[in-house]
Formats: structure tokens, sequence, C-alpha cells
């Protein structure tokens, strides 16, 4: 999750807020950090939830709970990601939505995919389709 918003979209967020002109600047500030980043942390903190239900029980197959903790804090984290994107230049980043998908626990119940898997396939994605760019 760290690399996802420290890898490009800082600085691409940044920039734009720099591109911006002076009456806009106000309102893109307060959508891109504040409004933007609030459902981030929300997202941080039930990723934290979720690991920590998964460290507390490491021989259990993850419950219910921390599935839909897991696939929450994804989808907050990177959707919250694509909004603020898509403020900033009008861009979607299909990447990110995909990732949402990919950790969304119908999905996952339904392929057998374990919760490690899922985490690991997320880093790997974005990884790929940053070196496409």
């Amino acid at each position: 999750m760290w690399r996802a918003y420290f890898d490009k979209l800082q600085v691409i967020l940044e920039r734009r807020l720099h591109e911006a002109d002076v009456a806009s600047t106000g309102p893109l500030a307060r959508d891109l950090y504040s409004l933007s980043h609030y459902p981030i942390l929300v997202g941080i903190v039930f990723f934290a939830v979720a690991l920590e239900e998964a460290f507390l029980h490491p021989v259990d197959p993850p419950t219910t709970f921390t599935r839909w903790m897991l696939a929450v804090s994804i989808a907050l984290y990177f959707l919250s990601q694509t909004a603020a994107m898509h403020r900033a230049y009008g861009q979607v980043m299909y990447e990110r939505i995909a990732d949402v998908v990919a950790a969304d626990p119908s999905v996952t119940n339904a392929l057998g995919i374990p919760v490690a898997s899922i985490a690991e396939c997320v880093g790997a994605q974005d990884w790929v389709v940053s070196q496409l760019k």
C-alpha cells in the first residue's frame, strides 16, 4: 500500500496542485489532501485490523470478518486514490479498480485464494502496471 501511494501518486498530485491557478488552488487542495486522504487513512486502519486478526490466529483460516476488513481496507485505499486522480486530472486509475475487485471476498472465496495471496497479487499487479507506463 505504501508503494501504491508514494511511488508516483504523491508526486502527480503535488504537481497538479502547483499547476492550478490561484482561484482553484484552495478547493483543489481541500479535495486532494483532506477529502481524499480521510478514506485512505481509514483504509490503513482497517488493513491494520485485518493484519492483527491474521497474526492473532496464524494457523486458523481467515475469518469472514478478516477477509471483509482486508477487502474494505483495500477498497477505501485504492478507490480514494482513484477519486483523487480523477479530481486532479479527470483520469481513472483502472489498475486500482482491478485491485479492489481482486480483493473482494466473494471473488477470493469462490476461487479459494488465501488472504496472503491477495496482498501479494495486489503488490505484483501494481508493480507490473508501473513498469508499463
